[in-house]
């Protein structure tokens, strides 16, 4: 009977995992849908086009009070700041990925993306949300909006040095001003937050970032001429070999579900220097679930005379899935090339 009854537990606790990974698959699919994955974005949106209003209507009582205190012009007007001037306007904030932290907590990661650069200049963003006594869910801390070449902006939840980190979780309320957490160390008739956060002097060459971004567009065009200008030489015999008569889009275009629908975009999430090129990380979007679905890529970039061209890539596959978190001199990882 133990025997028994211990194999029915052993089952039960495998039939509990296997429906929360599907849960939380689906839920990455179309973030808008799932509860607290919509208020991180509904938050960080309404940040971006400086929405008092909105982003306030997304935070735990806590971080309202807390807002009160620190942000007298408003939550939105007060975060807004972080982003530095130069970026230009909003344009889209998207989901990255995000972790559950036991059953009434998630620290959720997003992407911002600003009109700098044509708009592929990735804006990284950490919101802790949490549900509250009435079942609903609201953000109760954030870090970040800073963008995601600048290595701080790794491991956002976990690092109490993260940039522009406040941590409000768990509290129900804040009590006493004074106390009251800060962004910075400042005079308490002084809003705490930078007026401007400049990108980071990491940032490599634009011609690097730029010819990536050209690369996941073409692919996702299927402008076979358009990539094959982009292909570093010492690329070309891998090209000939694995892709008939040189189809180098349609070929990586296989890669891609076709219930993914249409090629919506491509943003930098991050970069690493590489003994002269550049290793970058991109998120592609597509079309289901509104242009969330991100689909992890990494490619090599290494200069040629006055240009940065594509010499490798990996992924080519779903942001939800774990292989994506570390494409950059991973052997394994899936669609290596060369």
């Amino acid at each position: 009977m133990r025997s028994k009854r211990g194999l029915l537990l052993i089952g039960g606790a495998v039939l509990v995992v296997i429906l929360l990974v599907i849960l939380l698959v689906s839920a990455s699919s179309n973030p808008d849908s799932f509860p607290p994955y919509a208020a991180a974005l509904a938050f960080s949106r309404a940040v971006g086009v400086g929405d008092n209003a909105a982003a306030s209507a997304e935070l735990s009582p806590a971080a309202v009070q807390w807002a009160g205190v620190n942000c007298p012009e408003g939550i939105a007007v007060c975060l807004g700041r972080l982003a530095d001037p130069a970026w230009g306007d909003l344009i889209s904030v998207v989901f990255r990925r995000a972790a559950p932290d036991g059953a009434n907590a998630y620290d959720v990661e997003l992407i911002a993306t600003y009109e700098q650069g044509v708009g592929f200049s990735g804006i990284c963003i950490y919101n802790r949300v949490e549900k509250q006594t009435d079942d609903t869910w609201k953000v109760a801390g954030w870090a970040g909006w800073i963008h995601c070449a600048d290595p701080l902006s790794r491991d956002m939840e976990r690092n109490p040095e993260a940039p522009n980190r406040v941590n409000l979780s768990g509290l129900a309320d804040v009590p006493m001003p004074t106390a009251t957490l800060v962004l910075t160390e400042a005079p308490p008739t002084e809003t705490p937050i930078p007026t401007e956060t400049p990108l980071p002097t990491s940032t490599p060459n634009p011609a690097a970032l730029s010819s990536a971004v050209q690369f996941i567009e073409a692919v996702g065009r299927e402008d076979n001429l358009a990539v094959q200008r982009l292909i570093h030489p010492m690329l070309r015999e891998w090209v000939a070999t694995n892709c008939p008569q040189g189809q180098i889009a349609t070929c990586l275009n296989v890669l891609i579900p076709d219930e993914w629908g249409a090629f919506v975009s491509a943003i930098v999430s991050g970069t690493e220097d590489a003994f002269g090129g550049w290793n970058i990380d991109i998120i592609a979007q597509y079309e289901q679930g509104l242009g969330q679905v991100g689909m992890c890529v990494f490619v090599r970039m290494q200069p040629l005379e006055d240009r940065y061209l594509i010499n490798g890539w990996a992924g080519w596959i779903p942001c939800t899935d774990e292989r994506s978190q570390n494409l950059v001199g991973n052997p394994d990882a899936p669609n290596v090339a060369p």
